[in-house]
């Protein structure tokens, strides 16, 4: 009767592990797992045994680890059992023999390649479930040291990531909630994935959660700026003018529209055709008009971003939200400072840094005195009449909102 066959089967999408006709082994100590793992991962391939000191050693690799390398394959030998003829050795080196079926990187890797090509060709997103379906969310190779081990570690989560963003650009509206939590939960393991940011943004506008996308901009933003000293790259920065336009073409499409009530007053009827993001949160409306005013200031239009900021300023006093009115209040001093209306521009920040210590909000309260920081010029002191409580038509407390031509500089 012919012997049967044995069977290895190697996981490395999580803890390294092997198994003989089912039953895991032990692999043994930290450097033989490493030396393991190059040899899975060069399945087929003879691997140098000059190779194998230097991509489990690396640069450092003491004297002794010639001697370490034999007695390591030895321990693996040993730990294989009936399979351990799948390990060979020559004068060339050391070959582990294990069919591409039998280890799950190799079978993720072309799963990966099939998703993209059904993707060209107009597939659905199936492929890339399947692709994706046996990684873990845990850390690859776990423990298990050398720089080729980590080399791979990074390519393999790199190339995870890169298929779920190609994954969240083809699902469909209703799987949107569960794909852009899959997102979320991978950004602070890649906090300067510029791809991830971009197409987590596009997701969460998809969903109806512009605010939030917005605010991730601004997060990522301030993260490339203090740790590395550069801003967003093109990829991002397209996704986040492209979430303000349509955003700001929407606004300005339910403002132009005439209201029963339209008695020939623009500001008022832009008041009462505020369009529905008064359902969101005043931590997402703030995030909306802070990166709407930005953008319109960089974009040399401070008259558009004091109207969209006085607009949604109108709102928040009528609902009586006040944190969303010192944030608003904020967003209007910056805009006042980038068209040099200091004046104007510090009995904002004054009026917010007093709803803000009312409120107990010390980030909005901190926003506000950086503003106020920002207003003083050599020579004056404009914050002290802006503490004394004069108001600006406009800015103050029960003020209207002003025409736009009263918003220029």
């Amino acid at each position: 009767m012919p012997r049967q066959q044995t069977r290895l089967r190697v996981e490395g999408l999580g803890p390294l592990r092997a198994f003989v006709d089912g039953e895991e082994i032990e692999l043994g100590p930290p450097k033989q797992r490493a030396v393991f793992a190059v040899l899975a991962l060069c399945a087929g391939t003879t691997v140098s045994r000059a190779e194998l000191i230097d991509r489990v050693w690396g640069e450092a690799a003491p004297k002794t680890a010639a001697g370490s390398l034999h007695t390591y394959i030895s321990g693996l030998r040993r730990a294989l059992g009936p399979a351990q003829d799948l390990l060979v050795g020559d004068g060339a080196g050391y070959s582990l023999r294990i069919s591409p079926e039998h280890f799950d990187v190799t079978l993720a890797e072309d799963r990966a390649e099939r998703a993209r090509a059904a993707r060209d060709t107009g597939g659905a997103v199936t492929p890339y479930e399947e692709a994706l379906r046996d990684w873990t969310s845990g850390t690859l190779f776990p423990g298990v040291p050398g720089p080729f081990v980590a080399q791979t570690r990074r390519r393999l989560d790199d190339l995870r990531v890169q298929l779920l963003t190609e994954l969240a650009e083809l699902v469909a509206p209703a799987r949107l909630p569960t794909m852009t939590g899959r997102l979320l939960a991978e950004i602070p393991a890649h906090p300067f994935d510029e791809r991830l940011y971009a197409v987590t943004m596009r997701a969460l506008h998809r969903g109806g959660r512009t605010g939030e996308a917005l605010g991730l901009y601004g997060n990522l933003r301030h993260r490339l700026a203090a740790d590395l000293g550069i801003s967003p790259s093109p990829i991002v920065e397209t996704v986040y003018t492209d979430l303000l336009t349509e955003d700001r073409n929407v606004f300005a499409r339910d403002l132009a529209a005439p209201t029963a009530s339209d008695d020939g007053d623009r500001p008022r009827r832009y008041a009462a055709q505020w369009p529905e993001p008064f359902t969101r949160t005043d931590e997402e409306l703030a995030a909306v008009m802070q990166s709407r005013a930005e953008f319109d200031i960089a974009a040399g239009n401070g008259t558009e971003a004091i109207r969209f900021a006085l607009t949604g300023l109108e709102h928040a006093r009528a609902s009586g939200r006040r944190l969303l009115e010192a944030a608003l209040l904020t967003t209007v001093g910056q805009v006042r400072l980038s068209l040099a209306q200091r004046a104007a521009a510090g009995e904002a920040f004054a009026e917010a840094l007093r709803i803000s210590q009312d409120a107990g909000d010390p980030f909005q309260e901190a926003r506000a005195r950086f503003g106020l920081v920002r207003c003083e010029e050599p020579g004056t002191d404009p914050i002290r009449p802006a503490l004394g409580g004069r108001a600006e038509p406009g800015i103050g407390p029960g003020a209207e909102v002003p025409a736009l031509a009263d918003t220029g500089p």
